[in-house]
Parts: C-alpha cells; sequence; structure tokens
C-alpha cells in the first residue's frame, strides 16, 4: 500500500506512466481517465493534494480534447471521491472544511496506478 506509518509513500512522480495503466482498473476507458489524473498531478507539482473539475478540465483541454474530462467509474467504483463544499474533511492530519467541491485521490487509485505502471511487461 501506499501508506506506511500514515505517511504516503508514493508521489505522482513515482508513477512511471510509459504505456496505458492496463489492468489497474479492468476498464479501458477507466485507465485512460486514471492516467490523465495522474499526469495533472505530476504536472501540478502538488503531490495527491485535492483538485476541482475546473482544474482537471483545464488540463485536459490544454490537449485539444473536444469533449468534456470524464471519471469513467473512477467516482462511482470509490477510487476518486468527490468532497462536496461545506463538508469538513482530512487533509493529512489537519481537519478543514471544503468551500468548495474537490475530488480526492484515494489510497486505492494511487496503489492501483503505481502497481500497474510498474510491472515488468513482457513483448511478444
Amino acid at each position: 500500500m501506499p501508506i506506511a506509518d500514515g505517511v504516503l509513500t508514493i508521489t505522482p512522480e513515482d508513477i512511471k506512466i510509459t504505456d496505458h495503466l492496463w489492468d489497474a482498473f479492468g476498464h479501458y476507458e477507466t485507465e485512460i481517465s486514471a492516467d490523465w489524473l495522474v499526469r495533472f498531478a505530476q504536472q501540478r507539482g502538488e503531490g495527491w493534494k485535492p483538485f476541482t473539475y475546473a482544474d482537471i478540465e483545464a488540463f485536459y483541454s490544454k490537449s485539444g480534447r473536444l469533449r468534456e474530462f470524464g471519471f469513467n467509474k473512477l467516482i462511482d467504483k470509490g477510487f476518486i471521491v468527490l468532497q462536496k463544499a461545506g463538508t469538513i474533511g482530512f487533509e493529512g492530519t489537519a481537519f478543514i472544511g471544503y468551500t468548495k467541491d474537490v475530488y480526492l485521490y484515494t489510497e486505492e487509485f494511487i496503489a492501483r496506478c503505481h502497481r500497474s505502471a510498474n510491472k515488468i511487461r513482457v513483448s511478444e
């Protein structure tokens, strides 16, 4: 797991995506969305900090994509969590109140992406 003694040990930069996140989520489109989210975190350079939809959409649209970013089952399956404005949560060990809707990377999301990106692939 990406947490040891309560500390997140995998950074976005530790996830080396050279191809596709094969078998990370069991759904091709979900894995493409996960790839975008990891690349977004890498480019932003703020670790696994929560993000807004506007944040990921701005990053995604810079690529020239014509449609809006889709999470493709990442939220439905609990890999990315939507924290609604007006709620309270934890960021690290601090209690924080969210003033806008934000999305949170889960430990499971991070672990699956890391495991998939770092698999040794045997070419046929």
